[in-house]
């Protein structure tokens, strides 16, 4: 898996603008591991790699590298996105907890 795990997840997270230590703290593990993820040195387990996908809103397939696209963000998802962008981190990271809040 390695290196194209890595590369795709790596161009995921930039893609939304998150950091290494965001995507370790939704996942529950150490800003190395996913440094590791990344460098391809180390790869997540199969149902952390199943949550990477659902959370990235692509296919394990994907992450992979065995599909070539990934799927494109919906009008509500750009639309909730460029909000999101506006917003301080302090608002960000309320905005975070009352949509998780939300999942029940």
């Amino acid at each position: 898996m390695g290196k194209t795990l890595g590369k795709n997840l790596k161009d995921l997270r930039l893609k939304i603008g998150l950091y290494q230590t965001d995507i370790a703290q939704e996942f529950g593990v150490a800003q190395s591991t996913v440094t590791r993820w990344e460098n391809g040195t180390q790869d997540p387990e199969l149902k952390t790699l199943e949550k990477i996908a659902d959370y990235f809103n692509v296919t394990p397939d994907f992450l992979l590298g065995y599909a070539a696209v990934a799927p494109a963000l919906t009008v509500r998802e750009k639309q909730a996105l460029n909000e999101f962008r506006q917003l301080d981190d302090g608002a960000q990271f309320q905005t975070l907890g009352f949509m998780k809040s939300l999942k029940g």
